[in-house]
């Protein structure tokens, strides 16, 4: 491998990184400023400025270099072409030297976590029976509202009881409220429960268990209403009869 193939494997790897994780690939100058030299020219017009050329551009592309390292990690060319360009005093040889020893400052936090996740191996337990006991408390303030409702229809218009209306109909309100922001809260909490789709780039991890978080929520949500509902017509058709 020369050292010119070398530069341009670990551009091309860089650039994987930058579209798999951050969905934004680098524009040709930011490439072009990592390889030395004007290779790329697409001559494409350039719509918007890149996000990676302010700031630190080199601490960005040490960044993305760590995780080209994990995702060509069954790939020996691009271990070797590091090891070529990892002395040279250019743009790629720091950045080279800066993502080495960023890897190896963080294998004592991945030493600390990985003993985190044996001492403590039921966080997704925890997540998932928030989630669920959240939806259940969003089921209950909803039959709040539903009795303040009805209280509100049995008072309306009779003399006297206006104040106990307008008090009704704001508890009401607050019995709602409670009701929607402990769906949220289970959505969120299922969320980040989900083990799907680890393989994607965060943002489009995050909106696909976002997505399946909030019809799970929702539908147990519904279904813990509607099974308490029956439990409560059952019992007063028994009482009634």
């Amino acid at each position: 491998m020369t050292l010119e193939e070398a530069r341009l494997v670990i551009v091309e790897g860089v650039n994987y990184a930058a579209y798999k994780e951050m969905d934004s690939s680098l524009h040709d100058s930011d490439k072009n400023r990592l390889l030395g030299s004007e290779h790329y020219k697409a001559g494409r017009d350039v719509v918007k400025p890149s996000p990676w050329a302010e700031g630190d551009f080199e601490e960005k592309m040490a960044t993305l270099l760590r995780w080209a390292d994990t995702l060509n990690r069954s790939v020996p060319a691009f271990t070797e072409a590091q090891k070529l360009l990892e002395d040279e005093d250019s743009v790629i040889g720091r950045v080279i030297r800066r993502a080495k020893r960023g890897s190896e400052a963080n294998k004592g936090m991945r030493k600390w976590g990985e003993l985190w996740r044996r001492q403590a191996p039921l966080p997704l337990w925890i997540l998932g029976s928030g989630a669920v006991l959240l939806s259940v408390a969003s089921a209950a303030s909803y039959f709040g509202y539903i009795g303040q409702g009805i209280v509100v229809g049995d008072l309306f218009g009779l003399r006297g009881r206006e104040a106990d209306v307008v008090a009704a109909q704001q508890w009401a309100t607050y019995w709602l409220l409670a009701s929607v922001s402990c769906l949220a809260g289970s959505i969120v909490t299922a969320a980040f429960a989900f083990p799907f789709y680890a393989d994607a780039s965060p943002r489009s991890r995050f909106i696909a268990r976002f997505v399946l978080a909030s019809i799970f929520s929702t539908a147990l949500t519904a279904l813990i209403v509607m099974v308490a509902f029956s439990i409560i017509t059952a019992l007063h058709r028994s009482v009634v009869h």
